[in-house]
């Protein structure tokens, strides 16, 4: 059961890769540069590189080079807000509306294609037995 888990995991990840590659070659970026465009898209009220780094487990340092080079590329902009110099605000950029929009129906797509044939009841216990997972292994992370 353990190694079926394992390579379910890998199995997925190298689909999802795969499917967003051609996205990620066509708007000369990196996957973790459309990682973080995806991020900011479906997590609006998480807008810090902090924030990337912390939920996603990315370093600092590939992270504030993404951030950079989406920046440079007009599909990122940085800003402070109002009487806090400290954090910087990260805000997806009118150019990146394409990238993101397809990214995001790779996204529903992928979702689509790897859940097909499961009932909404077989869906809402896989969802609850995940939420366990995330808790247990935050129960540990917290722990250390």
């Amino acid at each position: 059961m353990m190694s079926d888990f394992w390579d379910t995991l890998i199995q997925s990840r190298r689909l999802y890769d795969r499917m967003l590659m051609p996205l990620c070659e066509a708007h000369n970026i990196n996957r973790m540069e459309l990682d973080i465009l995806l991020f900011l898209a479906n997590n609006p009220k998480m807008d810090t590189a902090s924030d990337i780094i912390r939920c996603r487990n990315f370093t600092k340092s590939h992270v504030s080079a993404s951030v950079k080079h989406l920046v440079e590329l007009g599909l990122l902009e940085q800003s402070y807000q109002a009487g806090n110099r400290k954090n910087i605000h990260l805000a997806l950029c009118q150019a990146a509306g394409p990238v993101v929009s397809k990214g995001q129906e790779f996204q529903r797509q992928f979702l689509k294609l790897a859940f097909q044939g499961f009932t909404a009841q077989e869906l809402a216990e896989m969802g609850s037995r995940m939420e366990r997972i995330k808790q247990n292994i935050a129960a540990q992370e917290g722990a250390e």
